[in-house]
């Protein structure tokens, strides 16, 4: 049976009192999921896309309209097994799916879902071999960006561009120094301000620090933001500002990077460095951490405004999300609610969701 709570609280954010919704679903598969993500259509239809264990370790869609969870389609999308999946909504209302295909050697492919049928975008595996830390991003003018770590090129970053129906190098594979064999959640990837593609990544051929570079019309310019190693990143934008997240041997770093140049660092959660960072867009650019603890692994939302860290959610909150969580993604709806997807170990590890209005 499928559990849908809600749960007002008054709390304090940015800068005042006021009452935020907390809604969380849970039970929504019907057995294990893993790499869940999320999304949400320009009409507030939720998609919630992961690694089913009920259908053979296939990729299934969740979708919920009319107060109903229901398949997008059908469960098991995919012929065989997928890892490493990542979902993004385009302008035009279509979830798109980059995953790592095991029918196609482990190969990358995308898919799309329009008028109630899964369909491949291009031609299926269009990596050159194995691919790993899978990052999606959708222009302003439809186009499509994967980057992600290819063994064929010594599981350097690769990163392709799908355009007039056809899938392209957006830089030459192995551009970028280091790879990224057995590490997990290092690449990001974001397309739409000021025309240019933005990659965040760990660079393991230069003591593992974050880097980040823009690419615009065919210049590549690279910053390095952190000075010590770094694990668990993201990355969103604003109207004028980039902000990544990532966490130290110690604390969590937001960093603020100004159109500028200039970046302004935030340190918090000193001896409590996150094993999941997540970064999404709330009200009046807000910036939203959604952070698992690397030692509870529990569920924690804190806003970035005038400068201060503030919690938004703590697991502590009665009746909301109390326990265990990984394998968690974020993303908001024209309205800047937030959600929150999420594998929910209090109930047997299958796909949950917390909604923060």
């Amino acid at each position: 049976m499928k559990v849908c709570l809600i749960i007002i609280i008054s709390i304090v954010m940015t800068g005042c009192s006021q009452n935020i919704q907390y809604t969380v679903h849970r039970n929504i598969s019907e057995h294990y999921a893993y790499f869940n993500d999320i999304a949400v259509d320009s009409k507030n239809t939720i998609y919630l896309s992961y690694k089913d264990f009920a259908h053979n370790n296939r990729l299934s869609v969740m979708m919920y309209k009319n107060n109903t969870w229901e398949y997008a389609g059908h469960p098991a999308i995919t012929p065989l097994d997928i890892y490493y999946s990542t979902m993004e909504m385009s302008k035009d209302d279509i979830p798109y799916i980059a995953y790592l295909d095991c029918k196609f050697e482990d190969r990358l492919s995308v898919i799309r879902y329009s008028h109630e049928t899964w369909g491949n975008v291009g031609s299926p595996g269009i990596s050159d071999g194995l691919v790993e830390n899978i990052s999606m991003s959708i222009d302003d003018e439809g186009r499509i960006y994967v980057a992600y770590s290819d063994k064929a090129h010594n599981y350097k970053l690769c990163v392709k561009v799908f355009n007039n129906e056809r899938w392209d190098d957006v830089i030459k594979p192995g551009y970028f120094n280091g790879n990224f064999q057995s590490l997990s959640d290092s690449i990001r990837i974001v397309t739409g301000k000021n025309g240019g593609i933005h990659l965040l990544f760990i660079d393991s051929s230069d003591a593992y620090r974050l880097k980040y570079a823009v690419i615009k019309n065919g210049v590549v310019n690279l910053k390095t933001i952190s000075e010590k190693s770094v694990t668990s990143i993201d990355m969103i934008y604003d109207a004028s500002n980039i902000y990544t997240v990532h966490s130290e041997e110690d604390c969590n770093v937001l960093s603020e990077i100004r159109g500028s140049g200039e970046i302004n660092k935030i340190v918090y959660n000193h001896g409590a460095p996150a094993f999941y960072n997540k970064l999404v867009m709330g009200k009046l650019n807000v910036p939203f951490i959604c952070m698992v603890n690397s030692t509870s692994l529990q569920l924690n939302v804190k806003s970035y405004y005038r400068g201060k860290i503030r919690s938004v959610y703590r697991a502590s909150y009665k009746n909301t999300v109390s326990g265990m969580v990984s394998y968690m993604n974020v993303t908001h709806d024209a309205e800047y609610t937030i959600y929150i997807a999420f594998r929910d170990h209090d109930f047997d590890n299958k796909a949950g969701l917390l909604i923060i209005k």
